[in-house]
């Protein structure tokens, strides 16, 4: 009985998802995990959580103990001297790259400092994934200069996928959690 009961329900949550377009399968595709720490720092660092929700889709696909070749760590794949820098500037010397609230926090909060630098969220998106330096080299070579980051000239390849990733993402999420 209850393996009936159990396969009826997932019946009908498949059809109710089919039958309202696959929305329910949209928030599977697109979760907004860990929201309250998104919430809480998207708030502190006025920032929108559907940016940040996306840039850990991204990174680890909310994965807490991702790591990358390049040693990037956590769900948002903070580097080292990001991570040193971030910990300094918060004055939590103890926070843990793997602690899924401290990489939110330090996380968001570069988003911040990458935001003010640059003046907009695309090309701090693209800073976030292809470095600070990278970008103002690009910025200076006339590289980035359209309004419209889909006709940017970015040499590289990763970084240019990432972006296109990252707000398209954003817009989802913007979409589903409206």
């Amino acid at each position: 009985m209850k393996r009936i009961m159990i396969i009826l329900f997932i019946g009908l949550i498949l059809f109710l998802g089919y039958k309202s377009e696959p929305k329910l399968l949209l928030f599977i595709k697109y979760p907004q995990q860990y929201k309250e720490y998104v919430f809480k720092y998207s708030d502190l660092y006025q920032i929108e959580d559907e940016l940040i929700f996306s840039i850990i889709k991204a990174e680890s696909n909310f994965y807490p103990y991702a790591k990358s070749k390049k040693e990037a760590k956590g769900l948002m794949q903070i580097i080292d001297k990001t991570w040193s820098w971030g910990c300094s500037e918060l004055e939590s010397p103890t926070m843990n790259y793997y602690n899924i609230e401290d990489n939110i926090k330090v996380g968001t909060w570069y988003m911040r400092k990458l935001i003010n630098e640059f003046g907009s969220e695309e090309l701090a998106v693209l800073a976030y994934n292809a470095g600070s330096g990278n970008v103002n080299a690009w910025i200076s070579k006339g590289y980035l200069s359209d309004t419209d980051y889909t006709k940017w000239e970015i040499p590289f390849e990763e970084s240019k996928a990432y972006i296109n990733k990252v707000m398209s993402y954003r817009n989802k999420y913007a979409l589903i959690y409206e």
